[in-house]
């Protein structure tokens, strides 16, 4: 697959020269950061850079209020001679820079390393330079769009694709993990460990790479001022997925989730009629963890443990989704969310994602439901399994 636009003449598209208004001088990084700016775009989210302390490996997550702040705090702690780096993703909480605090991202990234010892293993390239042009040819074979920023980090290059929407946790790790497993395809030689990781943190322009002896500076070679169409990246790389790596695979392509014990086969086969009534009182114009978590992954996980209720509980699912099952029609089923989605777009990947793994957090099942219909004004007494007492235990022990 090659893209018609570009012919590969063994020069790299992207170069380390000046090239107009993309190229970023070195001197004003301190001043601004276009990276920082592009990748941290929500404020009611929280944003984090990490020292690290090259004795112990370990890192000392910061709660950066904004750009500003973070590259003075970035700048201060590179000047003590310590390395600094920029978490990638927006979190819930200040708490914690593990994956599961993570609410999303902005784009994609890789890494890849350059020098001698790594291309000789195989395991990067041995010059930027070589490894812009592997840049340009990913691009052009995938036809992927092209970076919108790279970084030279002292030791390689750090290319980010930067969306124009909020790609959330789950949608991102099931790109990202297509993204990863085209560059297996390819024999694209990146990090691995990174592409993949939305808890990863990486260098900031303008700080010292203090690996090396000098230390290296590093630096934003290239800088758009324009994002990508979320939609169009998410095509481009689901046409390259089934394209190279031969279509969906459970551990790319789906969204995966911890296993939990959550016994759906506990309560017996679903009482349709019952579930119906429960669901007809709750609203699908909920947010969209309530969506998700609350209401399509009990039903599916009720899919999953009685095979032949399957396609009356999809129905219901979708029904109710809809506002079908209520009579008046959802607005998120027909307006874009903040992926640029409406529900009815995404209502069948969810629903697959929840129908073959489990979700690993509080245990989800039709008890959920029942609950929260209760506690929307439903008729109790039709509770003859006595659910309600069950998830309220299990809310109360994981909450």
């Amino acid at each position: 697959m090659h893209n018609k636009h570009l012919q590969h003449t063994g020069e790299s598209h992207f170069t380390k020269e000046p090239h107009g208004l993309n190229q970023v001088n070195p001197s004003l990084q301190p001043l601004k950061n276009p990276l920082l700016e592009a990748f941290w775009r929500s404020p009611d989210r929280i944003h984090q850079i990490s020292e690290m302390d090259r004795d112990t490996g370990r890192f000392k997550n910061l709660h950066a209020k904004d750009v500003s702040t973070a590259i003075a705090r970035a700048l201060a702690i590179s000047e003590v001679g310590k390395d600094v780096y920029f978490a990638c993703a927006e979190y819930l909480s200040a708490n914690s820079r593990m994956a599961g605090n993570a609410s999303g991202a902005w784009g994609f990234w890789m890494d890849i390393d350059c020098g001698e010892n790594k291309a000789a293993a195989g395991k990067g390239y041995l010059t930027e330079e070589k490894a812009l042009i592997a840049v340009n040819k990913f691009c052009a074979d995938t036809v992927l769009p092209y970076p919108t920023h790279i970084v030279s980090s002292g030791g390689g290059l750090h290319i980010y694709w930067v969306l124009d929407n909020v790609a959330e946790s789950e949608m991102w790790l099931a790109y990202a993990r297509r993204l990863k497993a085209i560059t297996k395809a390819l024999k694209f030689l990146v990090d691995d460990s990174r592409t993949a990781d939305i808890a990863s943190v990486l260098r900031i322009p303008g700080t010292l790479n203090f690996k090396y002896d000098p230390p290296k500076l590093v630096t934003l070679i290239h800088a758009s001022n324009k994002h990508i169409e979320q939609k169009g990246m998410f095509h481009a790389i689901d046409s390259a997925f089934k394209l190279l790596c031969g279509g969906m695979d459970s551990h790319s392509a789906q969204f995966v989730f911890k296993t939990v014990n959550a016994d759906h086969t506990q309560y017996g086969p679903p009482d349709l009629k019952k579930l119906t009534s429960a669901m007809s009182i709750l609203d699908p114009d909920c947010n969209d963890e309530t969506w998700k978590l609350r209401r399509l992954a009990p039903l599916a996980g009720a899919a999953r443990a009685y095979p032949d209720f399957s396609e009356a509980l999809y129905i219901i699912a979708k029904s109710w989704s809809s506002g079908k099952l209520r009579g008046i029609e959802s607005k998120a089923w027909v307006n874009p969310g903040s992926n640029g989605y409406t529900g009815e777009e995404v209502f069948d990947t969810v629903w697959q994602r929840f129908l073959n793994y489990n979700y690993g957090g509080i245990p989800v099942t039709l008890g959920t439901i029942y609950f929260d219909a209760k506690e929307a004004g439903w008729d109790k007494s039709i509770d003859s399994a006595g659910q309600f007492e069950i998830i309220n235990k299990e809310i109360g022990e994981n909450a």
